[in-house]
């Protein structure tokens, strides 16, 4: 697994705007949410015909008719920081094998979640991730939510920066661990100290690559809920 830095969209944005406007006490509303900071952030989903739109991670949350595919990033990271069993989605987590087995040589604990369904997908990766660099589990990842969208609602969580660029630019909603951290606590799954907590130590015991500012963002969205 690459250690690329981290790139959540609509936190950054939402700290650049939040920066500017917190003398103000005004709503904070990011370019790719275009929400108050109080509904959480969004899953961009760029427009691309019947999948256009935003779904909103604070409201909507996750139904079980949706495939959820899981990059190594997020398993690892927020198993690091003890919040695997919470800040997942409560629904089955289909991780290809290439990934399975990333994750398998970093942290092979991490794996006896549960809600994890190993995929093994024959079919050829799509020639349009060809664009990006990426390593072989976002590649499998990525083409078998590819393979997938056309029939099912897809959403990919991962970390890595390469790989949320391509999931945006071929329409597939993505969602990384600070991301999945806000949503448990919107939703009750945790309490605002845990959440506070796991968020914290994500740069360090979590081994994500990311600045102190966004992460310091995320827990002044936890503080406003």
């Amino acid at each position: 697994m690459k250690r690329l830095e981290s790139w959540n969209t609509e936190l950054s944005s939402c700290l650049r705007v939040y920066n500017s406007q917190k003398v103000r006490r005004s709503a904070c509303h990011g370019t790719t949410s275009g929400r108050r900071r109080t509904t959480g952030p969004t899953i961009a989903t760029p427009n691309r015909g019947r999948r256009a739109g935003r779904s909103r991670m604070g409201n909507e949350g996750l139904s079980h008719a949706m495939i959820v595919i899981a990059d190594a990033g997020p398993i690892l990271h927020l198993y690091w920081v003890d919040a695997l069993p919470w800040a997942l989605p409560p629904q089955p987590i289909d991780v290809v094998a290439e990934v399975w087995q990333q994750v398998d040589r970093h942290e092979p604990r991490a794996l006896t979640d549960s809600r994890f369904r190993r995929r093994v997908v024959a079919a050829p990766h799509p020639s349009e991730l060809s664009s990006w660099k990426l390593d072989s589990g976002e590649v499998a990842a990525l083409g078998y939510a590819v393979s997938q969208r056309d029939t099912d609602r897809v959403l990919v969580l991962c970390d890595e920066r390469e790989a949320r660029t391509a999931c945006a630019r071929l329409a597939i909603p993505v969602v990384g661990s600070i991301g999945l951290i806000i949503r448990a606590f919107r939703t009750g799954r945790v309490a605002g100290e845990v959440a506070q907590t796991a968020l914290r130590d994500l740069p360090r015991r979590g081994r994500l690559h990311v600045t102190e500012a966004l992460i310091e963002l995320a827990v002044e969205m936890l503080s406003h809920h």
